[in-house]
């Protein structure tokens, strides 16, 4: 009987997101020798666009398994393996690895502490290569694996189609178009933009410039200003294409694909704005098929310093710009002659 992965993780779009490569990774290396699965709260199409084998289990998998094991405990474990039953939980929340568990610190100091650097992918894959040469050397498992930094980034879920924007595109070939990711963080970081006073700041700003401005989420009160004040070059894009918002995540990748095709994309430092980081993307980009312009806001150097690795970050991708607050991002803008 072959043995049955189970990726887990039980964080949020950022940390699933990243971890893709090493769950395709495994998948490609290894075929069927094993059986695979994930089990996260949400985010699945990054997985089942790229991997339609992967199967997609439930939060209840542990009671069904009869396993004296909660969700907590496994966060604490790199992996966990029930022989048994024929078993391998593997964690790809890489933070596992990072943050010191009281009770696993001293595993952490000695596997881990000298490789993992948070948000730099090339140490992710290092990282990874880690934790499945202690399933060999303890468990007697032997994954194969591919630790080649140039595939530590995501692979974009292939054929997504965009053809409604590019038509709306081609219908408004008159005005460019700005797509500002509006995302608030799911996991409690800072990012330049504080509120609806900011975003509203940012809209104006592309407004007045005769931009047609698309935002990634519908917000109440940027409705509210929209009808107010008559605008009509401002849209939200799920409702303007008429996406669904669902456990999938296909929404975020969806927008993930307009905002590359835009004339010009706004970042912030949330794990779902993370996802212009991938390998069609920045193929577009070396290849000289798409170079629209990229912006990524920062509130400090923390992004700055780790996520563009120039192993996989062409020189000019995106431009990082640090700024605090809509106003201060607007005259940032105005100096920048990005666009």
């Amino acid at each position: 009987m072959s043995i049955k992965i189970i990726f887990y993780n039980f964080f949020n779009i950022g940390d699933t997101y990243f971890a893709q490569p090493f769950v395709k990774n495994i998948i490609d290396n290894n075929g069927d020798k094993f059986e695979y699965y994930i089990l996260s709260k949400f985010n699945f199409y990054i997985y089942t666009s790229i991997l339609p084998d992967i199967k997609i289990i439930q939060f209840d998998i542990l009671n069904d398994l009869n396993i004296n094991l909660s969700y907590n405990d496994l966060n604490a474990y790199d992996y966990f393996f029930i022989k048994e039953q024929n078993i391998l939980f593997i964690n790809t929340w890489i933070g596992n690895y990072i943050y010191i568990h009281c009770h696993r610190k001293d595993h952490f100091v000695t596997y881990y502490r000298e490789n993992i650097i948070e948000c730099n992918l090339v140490s992710y894959i290092k990282s990874y290569q880690i934790m499945l040469n202690i399933i060999l050397e303890k468990e007697n498992i032997k994954i194969n694996y591919n630790n080649d930094p140039l595939i530590s980034i995501p692979v974009f879920p292939p054929n997504l189609d965009i053809e409604d924007f590019l038509n709306f595109k081609k219908n408004n070939s008159n005005k460019k178009i700005v797509f500002i990711n509006n995302y608030y963080p799911c996991s409690g970081q800072k990012i330049s933009i504080h509120n609806v006073e900011d975003r509203i700041c940012l809209i104006d700003y592309f407004i007045k410039k005769n931009y047609i401005v698309l935002l990634s989420e519908y917000e109440n009160d940027l409705q509210v200003y929209k009808i107010e004040n008559n605008i009509t070059n401002l849209y939200f894009t799920n409702v303007l294409f008429k996406i669904d918002i669902n456990y999938s995540c296909y929404n975020i990748y969806f927008c993930a694909k307009v905002a590359h095709n835009c004339d010009v994309a706004l970042y912030f430092d949330t794990g779902r704005n993370f996802t212009y980081i991938n390998q069609e993307f920045i193929d577009d980009y070396n290849n000289n098929i798409n170079r629209n312009t990229k912006i990524h806001l920062i509130i400090d150097n923390y992004f700055l310093e780790k996520l563009p690795n120039p192993v996989y970050f062409p020189d000019g991708y995106a431009k990082f710009i640090m700024a605090n607050g809509g106003n201060e991002i607007v005259e940032k803008l105005e100096t920048s002659h990005y666009f």
